[in-house]
C-alpha cells in the first residue's frame, strides 16, 4: 500500500476570524457585496467589497492583504481605490471608507505602500485587531444594509 502524507494548511487569523467579524457586521451592512452602476453610476466595471451600507451617505469596508505580491497589492489597492474616490463619494463629506489590513514586514516592498495607505485622508486605515472600531461606527452613525433590487 501506498500512503500519502498529507500537508495539513492551517488557517491564517484572518480566515478564522474575518468571517465571524463579517456575520457580526452583516446587520449594518451588506457583506461581499457586488457594486454597479446601478448603484453608483460613476463606475465603469462591477467591484466587489466586504462591507456596503448607508446613513444616507455610503460606508464602505474593506480588506486589503498587504503581504500578498506588489502587483497583486496594487491591483487590489487601486480596484478598491477606484471605488472609494468615485464621484459619488467624493462629493459626499460623510461617506466613509475603511481600509483593514495588517502591516506587513517592514524591509518588503509593500512596506511603504501600507504606509501611504495609512496616510491617505480619503479612507480610514484599520489595523485587523481594531476592526471592532468599524462596527462601532456603523452602529453609532446609523448605518443600514442597502436595499436589494
Amino acid at each position: 500500500e501506498i500512503f500519502e502524507v498529507t500537508k495539513k494548511n492551517e488557517l491564517s487569523k484572518f480566515e478564522i476570524e474575518y468571517p465571524v467579524f463579517l456575520e457580526s457586521a452583516s446587520k449594518y451592512v451588506n457583506t461581499d457585496y457586488r457594486v454597479t452602476k446601478d448603484l453608483i453610476p460613476s463606475l465603469i466595471t462591477p467591484k466587489k467589497v466586504d462591507m456596503i451600507g448607508k446613513n444616507g451617505s455610503f460606508n464602505l469596508a474593506h480588506s486589503i492583504d498587504f503581504s500578498t505580491t506588489p502587483q497583486t497589492l496594487n491591483h487590489h489597492l487601486d480596484s478598491y481605490m477606484y471605488l472609494a474616490l468615485s464621484s459619488e463619494l467624493a462629493e459626499d463629506k460623510h461617506a466613509k471608507c475603511f481600509v483593514i489590513g495588517e502591516e506587513p514586514t517592514k524591509s518588503s516592498k509593500n512596506h511603504e505602500i501600507w504606509q501611504s495607505v495609512r496616510k491617505l485622508n480619503t479612507i480610514d486605515y484599520v489595523a485587523f485587531d481594531e476592526r471592532e472600531r468599524i462596527i462601532e461606527h456603523f452602529e453609532q452613525t446609523g448605518v443600514s444594509p442597502i436595499l436589494t433590487r
